[in-house]
């Protein structure tokens, strides 16, 4: 795989990318005379995103081994306890724990039904890229989290379509990391159309966009070469609907029988491109099990 949990033998053939119209590019680095000069050379970057379902209490067990194979945290305890008290959890993966992670998915499907969704995401520079999870099978959607005071607070959505929002940089003594940035989000249908002022002068008609950022959960995760991001839910989003329900767990408009209810992790793999590589190349985890699908995610 292009960057995450598998390398093929074997690039498939694609197009190369041209320079001029890659769809992010790092500024070539002009030449000094240091102890630290090396070539200048342009990136491109892009995500892989790999969403794994499996029935419930799989990934949220407190004692799941997915978490015990992949044991890096964020920077700051007090983001990571402030995600937890919503329902989000998050660990940071290095090369070193690919093997490890695919030896503990392939031990789930052992036992319970795993299933798998790839798709890449191609960041643009000028907006968020996005994970799109689904629009939830109820027509309203209630939900709790914990507000940057520690308060509890509740929102109402109609059909609502829960979306994770990617943004990231880089630091120039290092171009071979990536400094991921997350925040939840949640998109309702557009509104009536509304005018606007556009640039240059005049005015023109577009609907009204309607999504709630949960700015309070946005959190940062600096993800080492070939390393990956992994989230996932936290057994209260079971007790209560805390805002992570939403993100991990898949129900029925009748709501969560135990037989039916699935929950998710998704694991995002920064790919770092120079210009002479070439794009597309995806592997699952476990190769090509049963049930893999592409098209989890909407990339804008």
């Amino acid at each position: 795989m292009a960057g995450c949990l598998n390398r093929p033998d074997t690039p498939q053939s694609e197009p190369p990318v041209d320079p001029e119209n890659s769809p992010f590019k790092v500024p070539v680095q002009t030449n000094r005379t240091s102890n630290f000069d090396r070539p200048a050379q342009r990136l491109v970057v892009e995500f892989s995103v790999f969403r794994w379902t499996a029935p419930k209490g799989v990934f949220t067990d407190p004692d799941s081994i997915i978490w015990k194979r992949v044991a890096g945290v964020l920077s700051s305890s007090n983001t990571t306890m402030h995600l937890a008290d919503s329902g989000f959890r998050a660990a940071i993966g290095r090369e070193s724990d690919r093997s490890e992670l695919v030896d503990a998915l392939k031990e789930l499907a052992e036992s319970v039904d795993l299933r798998s969704v790839i798709d890449q995401v191609v960041p643009d520079v000028s907006r968020a890229a996005e994970i799109g999870i689904g629009q939830v099978p109820t027509r309203t959607l209630t939900v709790f989290y914990q507000n940057g005071d520690g308060r509890a607070v509740g929102y109402d959505f109609k059909d609502a379509r829960p979306k994770l929002l990617l943004s990231f940089g880089m630091r120039a003594d290092n171009l071979r990391e990536v400094v991921l940035r997350v925040v939840p989000g949640i998109d309702e249908p557009p509104g009536p159309p509304k005018w606007v002022g556009v640039p240059g002068g005049g005015f023109q008609q577009i609907q009204e966009e309607r999504r709630k950022v949960f700015t309070d959960l946005e959190f940062s995760a600096t993800i080492p070469e070939d390393g990956f991001l992994l989230i996932g839910g936290m057994p209260i989003i079971y007790e209560r609907p805390y805002l992570g329900r939403a993100f991990f767990v898949e129900q029925s408009a009748d709501g969560m029988d135990d037989e039916a209810t699935r929950e998710s992790i998704y694991i995002i793999c920064p790919v770092i491109h120079t210009v002479a590589d070439r794009l597309g190349v995806v592997s699952a985890p476990l190769g090509s099990p049963a049930g893999n699908e592409r098209g989890a995610t909407d990339g804008k």
